[in-house]
């Protein structure tokens, strides 16, 4: 039974496609399907070759896939790609067999390979620091990211942070911008840092500060903070299909484009617990913390969020959570403790780990308190 390896190192077999090209490299491999494969030989001819039979083919790209996921260098990003890949295989079945042996899907489903070949779409070449390495991590999954949680759990603070350590452009929706601008200059390396702050009152200034990037003759930023984009969009409704593909393109077609990395600042849509109608963080709550002057956060003018105790409840979601524009949401609550925050990896398309952290937030920096945790899928 031939192996990829073998047939590479034979100098006179080629595995390659329908069309001739040769297969070389294991990502081409996993990216055609068996029935597309051929073996030939360099004295043939008439290139027929020899057609390998469907299940050595398989058998191949079965090896092959299993190598790339015991490789050091793949490490665990492939492992999680593939544990995603088996579920949703058997999510596909209707008998309950469990699978127990690697599955790579074929066209018209999910592949591994593109899985791998879109990560490294998303995936921003400038890596950002927060000076939390759980949180870096995270943020170097995605060009897009977004930033929910209740008020007072220290979103701004954090995207200030951001700010800071990475330069870039921070467009607000609050009216009392100047005061985040002061915030952001008694932060310790904000003077390092090339950063640009505008008022962004509704969905067409957005369009023009993005218009601004794209237009501009200057190198672009590699970040772009929106607080909050939920309010920046109020005027914005779900029915209004051209208006959210018209952001939603300009967005994400900037981001890629020019490999900026896009902080989406949001607040929550919930209800309290004396009210059972849907209530939404107005543009004072949606800058959770600007009025806030100590190091630590103060959550005690929060009266209508769910007890801090409660992670991620029912009762409070992202605004405009069926607005599918990022790569990554990240959530935010306050701890326990009423002095610490619990982040949680909320959503990613590749990874399902259900990661949180517990963080303190302070003019010093993000200090994370406690080892990553990873909790049970629902």
């Amino acid at each position: 039974m031939p192996t990829f390896q073998s047939i590479r190192m034979h100098p006179q077999l080629r595995l390659v496609s329908g069309d001739h090209v040769i297969i070389e490299t294991p990502q081409a491999l996993l990216s055609r399907h068996p029935a597309q494969l051929q073996l030939l030989r360099d004295d043939e001819e008439d290139g027929t070759g020899q057609i390998l039979a469907l299940p050595v083919i398989e058998k191949l790209r079965h090896e092959v896939a299993q190598a790339l996921i015991e490789q050091s260098f793949t490490g665990q990003r492939v492992r999680e790609i593939e544990q995603r890949i088996l579920q949703w295989t058997d999510n596909d079945n209707d008998d309950t067999t469990t699978t127990t042996t690697t599955s790579i899907r074929f066209p018209g489903t999910v592949s591994l390979h593109q899985l791998l070949q879109y990560e490294t779409t998303i995936r921003p070449p400038n890596p950002l620091t927060t000076g939390c390495p759980t949180l870096d991590t995270w943020l170097d999954w995605g060009l897009v990211v977004q930033i929910a949680g209740p008020s007072g759990t220290g979103k701004t603070q954090l995207v200030l942070q951001l700010l800071a350590q990475n330069g870039g452009h921070y467009w607000s929706s609050d009216p009392a911008l100047r005061s985040i601008a002061k915030r952001w200059q008694e932060l310790g390396s904000s003077n390092e840092k090339e950063v640009s702050f505008a008022y962004v009152q509704n969905e067409y200034d957005l369009l023009r500060q993005l218009q601004k990037i794209i237009t501009s003759d200057h190198a672009p930023p590699i970040l772009v903070i929106i607080d909050s984009f939920s309010t920046c969009l109020t005027n914005v409704e779900y029915s209004d299909t051209y208006m959210r593909q018209q952001i939603t393109g300009v967005l994400r077609s900037v981001a890629q484009h020019y490999q900026i990395t896009i902080v989406l600042v949001n607040g929550t849509v919930g209800a309290a617990k004396h009210d059972t109608s849907s209530v939404v963080e107005n543009d004072k709550n949606e800058n959770d913390d600007n009025d806030n002057d100590n190091d630590s956060i103060d959550n005690d003018d929060d009266d209508e969020k769910d007890p801090p105790n409660v992670f991620r409840s029912s009762a409070s979601k992202p605004a405009l959570s069926w607005w599918n524009v990022d790569d990554i949401r990240i959530w935010m609550e306050t701890a326990a403790d009423q002095r610490t925050v619990q982040i949680r990896l909320d959503r990613h398309l590749t990874r399902r780990q259900n990661e949180r952290l517990t963080v303190r937030i302070d003019r010093a920096g993000v200090t994370e308190f406690v080892t990553t945790t990873r909790l049970c899928d629902a």
